[in-house]
């Protein structure tokens, strides 16, 4: 049977990403670097979060995942933020935890994706048939 997957924003995603950013910039200003430096790294931190939001959060931007198609046969297809589709294949190890599933994609022309499902990304049944799923078949899709 096809799963079907549209994958939306995630509070819990966007709290962890705010947080550890957070961190990351009281972390900078309470070294020893020069003013100048911790200027630097602040707005590095700044950029990384907007860019992880736009892109993990918001699904928007080059690199996001919209929606995924896991069909019978065991292919994969992936909807950009631009609903462009792309015939995927599953790459490297995945990651399936009770409140996050990390999936890594590769196209036939090499352009990778990450796919980071937060559990309130997607309704309750379809998480859970993600995670089972990928129990189930494994390694083998």
């Amino acid at each position: 049977m096809p799963l079907r997957l549209h994958l939306g924003g995630s509070r819990t995603l966007a709290a962890i990403f705010l947080l550890t950013h957070l961190v990351a910039l009281v972390m900078v200003w309470a070294s020893g670097f020069p003013v100048a430096g911790q200027s630097c790294f602040s707005v590095l931190i700044v950029m990384s979060a907007g860019w992880m939001y736009r892109r993990h959060v918001l699904r928007r931007g080059p690199g996001a995942v919209r929606a995924l198609y896991w069909d019978s046969d065991g292919s994969w297809r992936l909807f950009d933020a631009e609903d462009q589709a792309h015939p995927v294949q599953r790459h490297g190890e995945f990651l399936r935890t009770p409140w996050l599933v990390l999936l890594n994609f590769r196209t036939p022309s090499k352009m990778r994706f990450t796919a980071l499902i937060p559990r309130d990304a997607l309704p309750p049944d379809d998480f859970r048939r993600l995670r089972l799923r990928l129990r189930v078949v494994g390694d083998t899709a």
